[in-house]
């Protein structure tokens, strides 16, 4: 029993958990959650085993529940994660929706500032408002390649 080979040098069986050490026993009769669900039922304890952490691992046989009803209990359990997951899935898609139209907003409202100011800086530097000399010339040609490189998108 300590995990040696036997005389005829067979594999031990698997040794059985202490039944002191134990909650409860293989037959005994408990009440526990059918697949994690609020409702306890009843249930025989099947197989108990070690989890391998000190603890114990019961292998459950539910008494009030035959197989058609534990699919329908399953339904049930998914259509309730569908619901939760789709409910979370639509709060994320309509703030994402949100945000991309207040990112459009600002950026058309950036864009029709920048033209404002482009519209208002060229009036101040155009040679015919300011008189018409080779210096005023320069500058608003300057001014008009600097313009033409910002509203270029590839730069």
């Amino acid at each position: 029993a300590d995990g040696a080979p036997t005389a005829d040098g067979a594999a031990p069986a698997p040794a059985e958990p202490e039944p002191e050490e134990m909650k409860f026993k293989r037959g005994e009769l408990v009440e526990a959650r059918f697949k994690g669900r609020d409702a306890f039922l009843p249930a025989v304890v099947k197989e108990v085993s070690r989890d391998g952490k000190g603890g114990f691992v019961y292998d459950l046989e539910y008494e009030d529940i035959e197989e058609g009803d534990q699919k329908a209990l399953d339904v049930k359990q998914a259509e309730k994660l569908a619901s939760g997951a789709n409910a979370t899935y639509t709060a994320r898609l309509s703030t994402q929706v949100k945000l991309e139209k207040a990112a459009k907003n600002i950026s058309e409202e950036v864009t029709k500032l920048a033209a404002k100011a482009y519209r208002r800086r060229a009036l101040e530097l155009h040679p015919d408002r300011v008189g018409e000399t080779d210096e005023t010339v320069k500058r608003f040609e300057a001014f008009q390649v600097a313009s033409a490189i910002l509203k270029d998108p590839s730069h």
